[in-house]
């Protein structure tokens, strides 16, 4: 079923253009559906990458950067992380972001020590 329901998101996504309304929540929506698997990630990281982060809306910049991130690619992750840091005044949900950008961190120290 999910698939089914991947396939169809996706087929509608690809008829949209980025500024309109729907696309990104038609892409949160299908990353939720295929991103749970290493070759989901793959599809999901080059979909995400095509799409602008500034149309982009808080939660799905969250969404893609934890994509990114279980893909092993903490620098470009971070960028999402902060753009989402930048669109939202919530206290909480910075808190979450400042966690995933100190992730994003480590990684990335951990690349440049070994």
């Amino acid at each position: 079923l999910r698939s089914v329901r991947g396939a169809r998101l996706e087929t509608q996504l690809d008829r949209l253009s980025p500024t309109d309304a729907a696309a990104p929540l038609l892409l949160e929506e299908w990353l939720r559906l295929t991103a749970r698997d290493g070759e989901g990630r793959v599809r999901a990281r080059t979909r995400i990458r095509d799409f602008p982060r500034q149309a982009m809306h808080v939660e799905l910049l969250l969404l893609a950067g934890s994509v990114l991130y279980a893909e092993g690619d903490a620098a470009e992750a971070a960028l999402y992380f902060r753009e989402a840091e930048a669109k939202t005044a919530d206290r909480m949900v910075r808190r979450d972001i400042e966690e995933w950008l100190a992730r994003c961190r480590f990684l990335l120290q951990d690349e440049h020590v070994q």
